[in-house]
């Protein structure tokens, strides 16, 4: 195959044939050597790439499950609420009003934290003692109650257990990202989700 073997070079060199054969046997074994040297380093650099994106593409398939915080709206009349969130780095504040002429019952959880009550003295406003995670208040007619939440939730679930409509407007407001959603529901017999 090779024009110059080892027996031409020592022929030509008039070497004896021995030593030659060992030098090349010795260089070939390096050559060897160092190629899988490099094949195992290229194999190491490969699996590590491709570990390190399997760790990347778990992070981002696991993720935090969504929190949902439920608010239970309670009345006797169809009702008008109105329903205000804005979010900060996972703190947000909620505002919850209504316009009817009836007092309702309005079901939040207990790690909110009431701070701003408009169109009726603070007095009028009571509170149960919080049960199974929540606090069950009392809004007099056409109040406004501000909650904040130290831990806010992705999103809203808002129970209407008393079957009669319920119209809701919504805006939820996040001032990260600069995102507003706006809409109107009728909440009438299941329970929905705002955004």
């Amino acid at each position: 195959m090779y024009k110059y073997t080892t027996e031409w070079y020592s022929q030509q060199k008039k070497l004896p044939l021995q030593p030659l054969t060992i030098y090349y046997e010795t260089m070939l074994a390096l050559s060897s050597l160092r190629m899988h040297g490099i094949l195992a380093m290229a194999a190491f650099v490969l699996l590590s790439i491709i570990a390190l994106n399997t760790i990347e593409l778990k992070a981002s398939i696991v993720q935090k499950p969504q929190q949902i915080a439920d608010i239970a709206i309670e009345h006797k009349e169809s009702l008008s609420v109105r329903i205000s969130m804005s979010m900060l780095h996972g703190q947000g504040i909620l505002e919850i009003g209504h316009d009817g002429k009836e007092t309702i019952q309005v079901s939040v959880p207990d790690s909110w934290e009431r701070t701003e009550v408009r169109n009726t003295p603070i007095d009028m406003l009571k509170n149960e003692s919080p049960m199974l995670g929540f606090v069950r208040w009392h809004f007099p007619p056409e109040t406004t109650v501000t909650f904040r939440m130290m831990d806010a939730p992705d999103n809203v679930l808002i129970h209407n257990p008393n079957r009669v409509p319920l119209k809701l407007s919504y805006v939820y407001v996040d001032l990260e990202t600069e995102e507003i959603l706006q809409d109107i529901k009728l909440i009438k017999d299941e329970s929905m989700t705002l955004w």
